[in-house]
């Protein structure tokens, strides 16, 4: 019986992920149009919740090369929204932290995004935002036990 679940699951994901990116990710990215890209967004994000972490760490933890890392990083310290420094104990090693114009972009990036996901969700009958709540609240308790981190 499991191995059944677990293979309709897996195809009903399949089918999610399509209109995620759709209605959730496409809409996301152009408010931040001309900013930054998917990944730096989520580094950014990632960097307000690990607030001094190497590079090593963070390459790790989001499961990117340390190249792609050095790159995705490059864009973030040239808008001033996060400092690379020094560690003060290992001197081979570099810290990666948000600043305040970070923090203050994210914040703005994170209203934006509520505000337009608010106008999407007016459309939706009570039934279906209650549906979709319980929905989401589902997801959000569940994904992180099938992550790899």
């Amino acid at each position: 019986m499991t191995e059944k679940i677990i293979d309709q699951l897996a195809k009903e994901f399949f089918k999610l992920v399509p209109q995620i990116i759709k209605n959730v990710v496409k809409p996301f990215e152009n408010v931040s149009k001309n900013s930054l890209g998917p990944m730096q967004l989520g580094l950014l994000n990632f960097l307000k919740h690990e607030p001094s972490i190497s590079m090593t760490e963070i390459a790790t933890k989001l499961n990117v090369s340390k190249q792609q890392l050095t790159k995705l990083t490059d864009k973030l310290v040239e808008k001033n929204y996060i400092d690379r420094v020094n560690d003060l104990i290992d001197r081979r090693s570099i810290k990666i932290t948000i600043t305040e114009i970070g923090i203050q972009f994210l914040n703005e990036y994170e209203k934006q995004v509520i505000d337009l996901m608010k106008i999407r969700f007016e459309k939706l009958s009570n039934e279906n935002l209650l549906e979709l709540r319980e929905a989401v609240n589902s997801i959000n308790k569940i994904m992180p036990l099938i992550s790899d981190n």
